[in-house]
């Protein structure tokens, strides 16, 4: 824009027009491009801050409000552009826009010249704004308060002369105090409060990973300053406001998270209501407190009535201030809940499920002996772990040890044997119970993908623990044999091993099929298979996505997707032919193949009779561009066809196109047909040959973002694809897609494309849409 701005003014200064009455003459024809000239001229003019030019313009009649664009903030009027100028105390473009009649309020986007000004951190700027009649409006008092400015003095003027210092510009808004609270800036808090601020003014707060709403006063506490929460609490009339039903976060509940026992005593004095804040969030007040282990705080709450336990819920107690403290480890605390009389025998809806499980997975035979004497006498039912051989030891001359292994035994053994706890794996198996509970106690395909105590021991190479753990019968899942295919990379002697496993093996094995892929040991796989399993089935070896270079796919599901990205085409032979594979597998494998651009394994998968019309689902996180700005994580939906003509695969495109349903759309934003995927990458030859098939020209464009192949050939400026598009009868007045959508003629405007515009007005296309000019 400077240089295009140069260039104006150069060409202005050189063509002879420079006198005040060649301007007026330019300023008074009513030729469009005339008023189109001079309102350049006067952008530039004032872009550049040519005061001369500027000056000349306005006496010759130009008019000072007309909106010009800026680089940094959009369209702005001549005032708000001087204003956000004046970084040096350089207010010359601003008088003498000033002495012409400006309308000093003016705005097209919602800020007032004042506003920059504020930004600008120009005081001269502010005063000669305010002198001259500017507005302080609601937020502009918030501007000023949120930006660190040289003068608290202009401040304190902006305050006197705003009408309202509680007013807002939308309920969204905050108020200059919560502002001033936000910045941290106790003098002009000074000032707002003794102007009247209201320190329950609402805003809105991030607080146990939500949004929630509470008063000036919270936002006050969260700074964690007692030079700001004091003034605050002094102008507070009313520290328990009626706020209407709104779930209100205290700002009792907001200083005990923090942890500062001084604001949470100011607080409590000035007489906050507890029961309020108890009940206001997610845990309780003396919960929060258990958490920073701060067992003043916890006697502080406790003595201003802050409840011990949460109140009793027959269908689901999630926590307690107790069940913290053990796990906190906090024996002072546990003991002071205990005293003020904690409730010990809740059933939790999270593990390890009651307060002796908690002492049990610490393994802390002194928070285990306290309990116990207290009362507490519920086994814990969701026991991950036992913290170590002297807690089992005690559980079990306590008598309850195999109470415990028959309700939680397998994950304990696990957890034993995965810290390599050895002295307490022995001594769990000594106790010579159930090995087959330790496995599992459900249908293996349910728990397939859970961690056993035989995968543990593999996992950690411990072959005496397996081998122990297979002696007792244990029933084998296809996560051990997936541990076992691992555990022969490092120990090629380990095969043996997982032939044995495989004996007797009844079920499927997805897992352990995927690992031997992703390993690359075709032997491995080989002997799974001659094992007489069944390959079939979800692979359980990515939680949410599959993690790809650049990109992420569906979690697949089954080993065939694993193989196509691998590119193995000897294993996947192997794998299609081992199983009768369903229709969705071999499709969703096929898509993956040609995505990837593995077109032999592509055509593997179409003798096998694949759903052609299956989707996959690509992910793309959030990435810079070229230029360093951020490009937003979008994903993309593909069926083979799309994904074969959207990668430009022609060979593999063709054969698709005689099966596959040529304009299948699909759900979602930014869809395309597979027509409208060849016209986005320009490539005749695709469009050509989907013609020939039967594509459909005028196929539907996707709701959001989509577009219909004309539509596309004009955005990108196709101008043969527009003209055999069009030969074809496709509808140069289509609609646009409802959201983020173009008409043709639009799309060709916006990008520029004066041939493509002609053509499309030559082929009918109409500038007029639903009664309004395009």
């Amino acid at each position: 824009m400077d240089s295009n701005d140069k260039r104006i003014m150069q060409m202005f200064k050189t063509s002879g027009w420079t006198s005040l009455k060649r301007l007026q003459i330019l300023l008074s024809t009513p030729e469009p491009t005339a008023g189109a000239i001079a309102e350049q001229l006067f952008a530039s003019a004032l872009r550049l801050v040519d005061l001369d030019t500027v000056e000349m313009m306005l006496r010759a009649g130009m008019s000072p409000n007309n909106p010009i664009e800026t680089v940094r903030y959009g369209a702005l009027t001549p005032l708000q552009f001087s204003a956000s100028i004046a970084w040096e105390e350089d207010t010359g473009l601003m008088d003498l826009l000033l002495s012409h009649e400006v309308d000093v309020n003016l705005s097209y986007n919602g800020n007032s010249a004042l506003h920059y000004a504020i930004r600008s951190d120009c005081e001269q700027a502010m005063r000669t704004l305010l002198s001259h009649g500017a507005i302080v409006s609601p937020s502009c008092l918030r501007d000023a308060a949120m930006y660190d400015m040289s003068s608290i003095e202009i401040f304190r003027d902006f305050v006197d002369a705003c009408e309202d210092v509680n007013a807002r510009t939308g309920w969204q808004d905050i108020s200059a105090l919560a502002q001033a609270v936000e910045s941290r800036n106790v003098a002009m808090i000074d000032i707002l409060l003794a102007k009247g601020a209201d320190v329950n003014s609402l805003v809105a707060i991030e607080f146990d990973d939500d949004w929630g709403t509470t008063t000036v006063l919270g936002l006050g506490v969260t700074s964690k300053k007692l030079e700001i929460i004091e003034p605050l609490l002094r102008a507070c009339v009313n520290v328990n406001p009626d706020v209407d039903g709104l779930p209100l976060v205290s700002p009792l509940a907001l200083a005990v998270e923090v942890g500062c026992f001084k604001i949470t005593q100011l607080l409590l004095e000035a007489k906050l209501d507890v029961a309020a804040a108890d009940g206001g969030g997610k845990v309780t007040l003396l919960e929060r407190a258990v958490k920073k282990t701060n067992v003043d705080l916890c006697r502080l709450l406790i003595a201003h009535g802050a409840k011990v336990d949460r109140p009793w819920n027959h269908e689901e107690q999630s926590s307690s201030a107790l069940l913290v403290a053990l796990e906190m480890s906090s024996l002072e605390i546990v003991n002071l809940l205990i005293t003020c009389g904690a409730r010990l025998n809740d059933v939790y809806s999270r593990a390890p499920g009651t307060v002796l499980g908690a002492a049990i997975e610490k393994g802390d035979r002194a928070l285990l002996h306290m309990l116990q004497s207290a009362g507490a006498s519920v086994f814990p039912p969701k026991l991950r772990r036992i913290g170590n051989m002297e807690t089992a030891i005690y559980l079990q001359q306590s008598g309850i040890l195999q109470g415990i292994l028959q309700i939680c035994g397998r994950s304990i053994l696990t957890a034993a044997i995965l810290a390599k706890d050895h002295e307490l794996v022995q001594y769990l198996l000594d106790i010579n119970i159930n090995i087959n509970f330790l496995a599992t106690t459900t249908d293996v395909e349910c728990s397939n993908s859970e961690q056993t105590p035989l995968g543990a021991a593999i996992q950690t190479r411990n072959f005496f623990v397996a081998e122990a753990i297979l002696q007792r019968d244990a029933r084998v899942t296809d996560s051990d044999l997936s541990h076992a295919v691992a555990a022969t990379i490092s120990d090629d002697n380990r095969t043996q091993f997982l032939a044995r496993l495989l004996t007797g093996f009844l079920g499927k094995t997805p897992t352990a099929v995927g690992n031997t892929i992703l390993l690359g040991r075709c032997d491995l796989l080989q002997l799974i298979l001659e094992a007489g399993v069944d390959p079939t089935g979800a692979p359980q070896m990515f939680e949410e996505v599959w993690d790809l270079d650049g990109f992420c796919l569906d979690t697949p599901e089954s080993a065939l997707e694993i193989a196509a990205e691998q590119g193995d085409r000897s294993m996947l032979q192997i794998l299609l032919q081992s199983a009768p594979w369903d229709p969705r597998s071999t499709g969703r494998a096929l898509t993956i193949a040609v995505f990837l651009g593995q077109n032999d394994l592509a055509e593997d998968r179409l003798n096998f009779r694949p759903d052609v019309n299956q989707e996959i689902t690509v992910f793309y996180p959030d990435d810079e561009d070229e230029y360093g700005d951020m490009v937003e994580a979008r994903k993309e939906v593909f069926t083979p066809l799309q994904a074969a003509v959207k990668m430009q695969q022609v060979a593999v495109a063709r054969k698709l196109a005689e099966h596959a349903d040529i304009n299948y759309l699909g759900e979602g934003a930014h869809r395309r047909t597979a027509l409208q995927h060849a016209v986005d990458n320009g490539n005749m030859e695709l469009v050509n040959m989907l013609l020939a098939h039967g594509a459909d020209v005028n196929g539907a464009p996707a709701t959001d973002g989509g577009a219909t192949a004309l539509q596309i050939a004009a955005i990108r400026g196709y101008l043969g694809i527009a003209r055999r598009l069009i030969d074809l009868e496709a509808d140069v007045n289509a609609a646009p897609a409802i959201f983020n959508g173009r008409t043709a003629l639009e799309a060709a405007a916006e990008h520029g494309r004066i041939d493509m515009l002609q053509m499309l007005l030559n082929g009918g296309a109409s500038i007029t849409g639903d009664g309004e000019q395009q």
